[in-house]
């Protein structure tokens, strides 16, 4: 599935933390370029019309 916005929170080899939006991405697309490039990817939410946010996925599995 796409997602039109995904927000995505991840961790970098050198243990910082970073935030960033993805626009027209699905969640295995989101994963598999984080893991190709070193990074551990900790939450993704969905970014809503109103600026809300909906979490949606975290520790590697999909949130109810």
């Amino acid at each position: 599935t796409v997602i039109p916005r995904l927000l995505e929170v991840c961790e970098y080899i050198d243990g910082s933390l970073s935030s960033g939006l993805r626009r027209k991405c699905s969640i295995k697309e989101a994963l598999e370029d984080n893991e190709l490039a070193g990074i551990t990817t900790h939450t993704l939410y969905t970014l809503n019309d109103d600026g809300t946010l909906t979490l949606i996925w975290k520790d590697g599995e999909m949130v109810e």
